[in-house]
């Protein structure tokens, strides 16, 4: 069975701004069964504050997560410079 093996991941994409008017992008991953009418919630407790503020977030791709430390684990999105995981 795969999920012995795999983690399901969903990679989306946060575009940020912050007061100076710079934008950055990260790309988070979470759990594809991670409740979608919570998404937006989570994302702007977890960034917003002081002087940065959420412009879009967008779905990038699915991301099969390996168990194995040792396995290629992801197939990373162009969208963005910087990935951060969030399991």
């Amino acid at each position: 069975m795969i999920e012995e093996h795999w983690i399901d991941l969903i990679c989306y994409s946060i575009h940020f701004t912050n007061n100076s008017g710079s934008s950055f992008c990260r790309s988070i991953a979470l759990p594809n069964n991670f409740p979608e009418d919570k998404i937006s919630t989570f994302f702007k407790n977890h960034f917003e504050g002081h002087d940065i503020k959420i412009i879009d977030i967008s779905e990038i791709n699915d991301v099969w997560l390996s168990k194995h430390a040792h396995s290629p684990f992801m197939r990373q999105p162009s969208e963005c410079d910087e990935l951060k995981w969030n399991l």
